[in-house]
């Protein structure tokens, strides 16, 4: 929710100040072309991007809790890519963060464990990865949600568009957006699910996370989890743009 509200919020600011400053605006049209749709899009995501950050932060933390757990003074862990080893030449200490199987911490727990081992700072870790995620991809998002339906409203010859046009602008938004930067939301993954000393041993910056998951697992480690990833992104983005549209007709 946090999400999409931040990112529709932002999406229709940046469409405003470019409309009022002349920025990509077609002479013919007065409508933003779509290269100021897609810059529209970026800024939107760029701006969403530090929004998420914390939350995903905590979200993948408490999700590798169900792949194993964490034992002090080795560098067994949980990984948000079980097949990739983790270097050995990083050592995990013993005072390190850790999950218990006995007793998982819940998101109240974590959120103070972070704060405690990494202070305020340590709930942007990943942030790289999540605004390089964030920019591509929601400049692929909404660039690509407006251009099919440019399409198809130039197909139908109506400037309206039907339930099911809507759906399959937003469900061919929902693919380009997790296509476009894959790879920086798996780099992203990796570096929060890190186990990191309160000391801030372990912590690894997002290029050192991306060099080593090619070492160990080349170009395809990369796009792990990518098809799922994009199938179950398409139904979700056509319900998200249906609704938007017919929320957005509704306060006309």
């Amino acid at each position: 929710m946090a999400e999409n509200a931040t990112l529709f919020l932002t999406y229709n600011r940046a469409q405003d100040f470019f409309k009022s400053s002349g920025l990509f605006v077609s002479p013919s049209s007065e409508k933003l072309s779509i290269t100021g749709l897609v810059a529209a899009g970026a800024i939107s995501g760029a701006c969403t991007s530090y929004v998420l950050t914390p939350i995903e932060l905590v979200k993948c933390k408490l999700q590798v809790q169900n792949v194993g757990s964490y034992t002090p003074g080795t560098t067994t862990f949980p990984s948000s890519s079980p097949s990739i080893k983790r270097s050995p030449s990083v050592p995990v200490p013993n005072a390190a963060i850790h999950t218990s199987a006995k007793q998982q911490p819940g998101p109240l727990q974590l959120v103070s464990q972070i704060y405690r081992a990494q202070g305020l700072t340590g709930f942007w870790r990943g942030q790289m990865g999540t605004f390089l995620r964030e920019t591509g991809g929601s400049a692929a998002w909404f660039g690509t949600y407006e251009y099919v339906s440019s399409l198809l409203k130039a197909y139908r010859r109506h400037t309206e568009l039907s339930s099911a046009d809507l759906m399959a602008s937003g469900a061919s938004a929902g693919m380009a957006y997790n296509l476009v930067l894959f790879p920086a939301d798996s780099i992203k993954s990796r570096m929060q699910t890190d186990v990191i000393s309160d000391a801030g041993a372990g912590a690894r910056g997002f290029w050192q996370v991306g060099k080593e998951m090619w070492r160990y697992g080349g170009v395809s480690v990369f796009y792990r989890g990518c098809l799922i990833t994009v199938l179950r992104a398409a139904p979700a983005s056509a319900v998200i743009f249906w609704t938007y549209e017919n929320l957005k007709n509704m306060a006309k």
